[in-house]
């Protein structure tokens, strides 16, 4: 997985191919999740795929505020729902 990691919070994806994983994310007893991204579009709207536990969804990000150095007021969230297994047995990929 490509990117450049800044802080260990931020993830820079510079192409198509860059990405991140979470492996052993607690679903709890099971059933429907809300996952919440916080992004930052400086230019443009962006679109990313996230794969929860295989099953993949196109996401749209829409261009938030042109803040270059990565101000919290430059970025947004875009929260989604997918179904997580009982336990620690879940992953989470997003490209």
């Amino acid at each position: 997985y490509g990117g450049n990691y800044r802080t260990g919070k931020v993830v820079v994806f510079n192409s198509d191919t860059d990405g991140v994983r979470w492996s052993n994310i607690d679903g709890g007893i099971g059933g429907t999740a809300a996952i919440r991204l916080r992004h930052a579009a400086l230019y443009t709207t962006q679109s990313g795929r996230i794969y929860v536990n295989g099953i993949v969804q196109t996401i749209i990000m829409p261009r938030t505020a042109n803040d270059p150095g990565w101000n919290p007021s430059g970025f947004s969230y875009y929260t989604l729902t997918a179904s997580l297994n009982a336990g620690t047995n879940n992953t989470i990929e997003f490209y």
